[in-house]
């Protein structure tokens, strides 16, 4: 019995010995081939290496590799001073940005800037130019078409500003003025309903009525009379009223209409608010009028007139 058992164990060991032999065998044989196709590669291998380090060194001398580690600080730069909103609006507005990058970067644009720059390249090709020079320059007609572009541009950068400030849309713009124009009749109104206690007929109306002692008190360019400075201001703008208005100008020539009066009242309203009289360019921005209807109403050195009509001092800048 004992020697039965003895050749079960010696069966069972020749056989696991038979399995190991045979997987030692196929691990030599992988092992063969691993050794002849590495022997095979290593020729390839040593060229590959080589080229790419010859490579890797013709970027090292390029500075590839020092830009790259230049741009990791811009990069950390950028992470760290820019919010995520800004990476998403810069993200809104690549199209636009790219679009604007695109009109300045094509042939015929970069030709204008390199010829509009060469003379700032080379300044001593240019003749210096005297205020004759300049006058005399503008019957060039490329000069005065390049006149016509800077305007077009600073009128576009113009309203760009004013989009910036008060709105991009044309709506908003539209109500700026219209609240302007309001905020001028609310402070206007007060100014006539104050004015008017003693006739409800329009001034200019009464105006040829009016008795002949107080066209004497009507101030004229020369002489001086009391009460108005010698050029023919009122020197004291309380003791103004309409009456009073509609005599200083009827002196100067001009029948008041109401849109003579609207300009009247606005540039006397604005003198109470502000201290001084306002120019011609104030009035026709706080009225939101042209300076062609100003110079219709009043065509005679229109600031200097309003003044006086107004019984307000000079405007400032005028002679």
């Amino acid at each position: 019995m004992q020697t039965q058992e003895w050749q079960t164990a010696v069966t069972e060991l020749s056989q696991r010995m038979d399995k190991m032999n045979q997987q030692l065998a196929v691990l030599v044989q992988s092992q063969t081939y691993l050794s002849e196709m590495m022997a095979e590669m290593s020729p390839i291998l040593k060229e590959v290496m080589s080229a790419g380090t010859t490579q890797l060194q013709e970027l090292e001398d390029k500075g590839y590799f020092a830009f790259a580690r230049e741009m990791t600080g811009v990069l950390d730069q950028i992470v760290t001073g820019f919010s995520p909103d800004d990476v998403q609006q810069l993200g809104q507005n690549v199209v636009g940005i790219l679009n604007t990058v695109k009109g300045l970067t094509q042939p015929d644009m970069l030709n204008l800037i390199n010829e509009a720059t060469e003379p700032i390249h080379h300044p001593e090709n240019v003749k210096p130019v005297g205020m004759y020079g300049m006058m005399k320059a503008t019957r060039d007609d490329d000069v005065r078409r390049g006149f016509g572009v800077m305007v077009e541009v600073l009128r576009q950068v113009g309203r760009g500003v004013q989009g910036l400030r008060g709105g991009s849309s044309s709506t908003s713009l539209v109500a700026q003025k219209s609240n302007k124009r309001d905020a001028v009749r609310a402070r206007l109104a007060p100014k006539r309903r104050m004015s008017q206690p003693v006739e409800a007929a329009p001034a200019p109306a009464a105006a040829p009525a009016r008795p002949a002692p107080r066209q004497a008190a009507v101030p004229a360019a020369a002489p001086a009379m009391e009460g108005f400075s010698a050029d023919g201001y009122l020197l004291n703008p309380e003791t103004w009223n309409r009456d009073m208005g509609a005599q200083i100008a009827q002196s100067l020539g001009i029948e008041l209409t109401e849109e003579h009066w609207k300009v009247v009242d606005f540039a006397r309203s604005d003198y109470l608010e502000v201290g001084k009289s306002p120019n011609i360019r104030r009035i026709t921005q706080g009225m939101d009028v042209k300076t062609k209807d100003i110079y219709a109403l009043f065509p005679q050195a229109p600031g200097r007139t309003i003044s006086k009509v107004a019984g307000i001092p000079k405007p400032g800048g005028c002679l």
